[in-house]
């Protein structure tokens, strides 16, 4: 019976650890403001705008992540005419993204710590070259701080995103960047 004991109390010892190890939550929603750097059409584009991303973890350390986001901007550029005298234009710019892909994360009680690829959709809008929607690519990661009971402070995401050029364009990849910052709403503890 004292063995039984012992046993008993190793046991819940040892499992304190790996009950915290299941704290995590389920379903997590991040709304950001983001500006991102377009580099298009031989033009840098700085931009002004939001991203959201929706995470369902599977475990504590892999989720799935669909990211969205927007960006609105100016450009400047000259029409075509036969004289020197020509004015230039100014349109707007918009860049969106539609992607999706693992998420890895390392869990503290403070902090969380991530990293994700993502593939799917960019689409430009553009006077010049004009719109253009294409394959993307993402990468990158970030740091959330906890606020306060499910609330935590995304406070930055940085995310790499080549896109493929398409053929009017030119060849190869465009190279834009994307940093944001914002609330994580987080939902159902497992």
């Amino acid at each position: 019976m004292k063995r039984a004991g012992i046993l008993a109390s190793i046991a819940l010892i040892l499992a304190i650890p790996l009950h915290g190890q299941a704290n995590y939550p389920r379903t997590e929603i991040f709304a950001a403001y983001a500006y991102s750097h377009a580099d298009y059409s031989t033009i840098g584009h700085n931009l002004n705008g939001w991203g959201v991303s929706v995470t369902a973890n599977a475990t504590r350390y892999l989720g799935i992540t669909a990211d969205f986001s927007g960006g609105y901007g100016s450009e400047t550029y000259a029409l075509a005419c036969p004289s020197p005298g020509c004015v230039p234009q100014s349109s707007g710019v918009s860049l969106y993204n539609l992607m999706g892909g693992p998420k890895f994360s390392y869990r503290t009680g403070a902090a969380t710590i991530f990293a994700h690829g993502l593939a799917g959709i960019v689409s430009r809008r553009a006077a010049a070259p004009g719109n253009q929607t294409q394959f993307g690519m993402g990468v990158g990661g970030g740091a959330d701080v906890a606020l306060h009971g499910r609330l935590a402070y995304r406070i930055f995401q940085v995310d790499y995103i080549p896109a493929k050029q398409s053929a009017s364009t030119g060849v190869g990849w465009q190279k834009d960047f994307r940093v944001e910052t914002g609330i994580v709403f987080a939902f159902g503890k497992k």
